[in-house]
């Protein structure tokens, strides 16, 4: 994603904030007045026809003005928010509610939800922690076409995961097989962890390829039994974006397919790092095109994980939510820890 020019990226932050703000399209009228360009609206439209163009803004068929789409989101969350942290006051108010209740993780669970629906204002979602961690059986590396295989990793538990992989040992025959056998006696009843730092002690070719069992076998731990909660729906029913009923059978259908959220929670949520942010289905989930997920993995490393973040309409605050989220993790991670180390 290249990056715009100055004036260029002044007008989506303008557009981004006031749209999540007020929900109606914005004018060049609009954005002359409430920013401090210097340029008339004429160089205003000018600029807002170019961002259309690329497939950062775009506009209603009623409406002059322009909204962010799924990408100016991105960008926006990319490059141009600047995160509202949470006061010190709410901090401390948010911990000693968490003092009040008891060593429990059922009530710290609901608690999270509650906080973050309040909080953000939209739906919530909290993952049980779970310490179920994954053991390597062996693994199988198949060229499927140049330079690419199909990595077959069998766990211990007797499931399996499939990935396809870029590796320049493919084009070698011999040299694909001598590397399934090396890692198959290396990672033999290794947890995802171990895999990671056994691999990174490894040649760059079965370094790669652990990386990739490890991010599979983290995979398969958090689908394992996972045990989600969901809070305030109700919330998202309640922004303008929902108000058609076929909007809110969108919502509906998100709810009630079987593993839909905890598949992009498992995906998402335990397999990185940091506080995670979904805009608009990525191209990867379709039945969340009209969503934002903000998410974050909590609990002590990789012993005893769970995920937590928020869900609403694409029109998110993301410059609340994203600390918001990392809060919450940061403070979970920390109960949870103090629980079961």
């Amino acid at each position: 994603m290249e990056r715009l020019t100055e004036r260029q990226e002044a007008i989506l932050d303008f557009i981004v904030r006031e749209y999540v703000d007020a929900a109606t399209p914005v004018s060049s009228k609009r954005t002359v007045e409430g920013s401090d360009l210097g340029v008339s609206s004429a160089t205003v439209r000018g600029e807002m026809a170019y961002l259309e163009g690329l497939g950062y803004l775009t506009h209603p068929h009623t409406s002059a003005g322009r909204i962010p789409t799924a990408m100016g989101y991105r960008y926006f969350v990319e490059h141009l928010m600047q995160e509202a942290g949470l006061p010190l006051s709410e901090r401390r108010m948010i911990e000693h509610q968490f003092h009040q209740v008891d060593r429990d993780i059922e009530q710290w669970i609901r608690l999270t939800g509650a906080i973050l629906t309040s909080k953000a204002g939209t739906a919530s979602l909290v993952t049980a922690p779970r310490t179920h961690r994954s053991r390597f059986k062996r693994l199988e590396l198949v060229r499927v076409s140049e330079g690419n295989v199909l990595l077959s990793l069998v766990l211990q538990e007797g499931t399996m995961r499939r990935r396809i992989v870029s590796l320049e040992a493919s084009r070698i025959p011999r040299a694909l097989q001598r590397l399934t056998d090396e890692l198959n006696s290396l990672l033999l009843d290794l947890s995802s962890e171990e895999v990671r730092t056994k691999s990174s002690q490894l040649k760059p070719a079965q370094e790669a390829v652990g990386e990739h069992v490890a991010e599979l076998m983290d995979d398969a731990d958090l689908r394992h039994d996972l045990e989600l909660h969901r809070y305030g729906f109700a919330h998202i029913l309640r922004q303008p974006e929902f108000a058609k009923t076929e909007r809110v059978k969108k919502v509906l259908g998100v709810l009630e397919e079987p593993g839909h959220l905890e598949s992009v929670l498992a995906e998402v949520g335990l397999s990185h790092t940091g506080v995670q942010v979904i805009i608009g289905g990525e191209d990867r989930w379709p039945q969340m095109s009209d969503f934002s997920l903000v998410l974050a993995r909590y609990g002590a490393a990789w012993q005893t994980t769970g995920v937590l973040g928020v869900m609403g309409p694409i029109r998110m605050p993301y410059s609340k939510n994203v600390p918001m989220v990392g809060y919450m993790a940061h403070l979970m991670s920390g109960l949870v820890e103090g629980r079961y180390t």
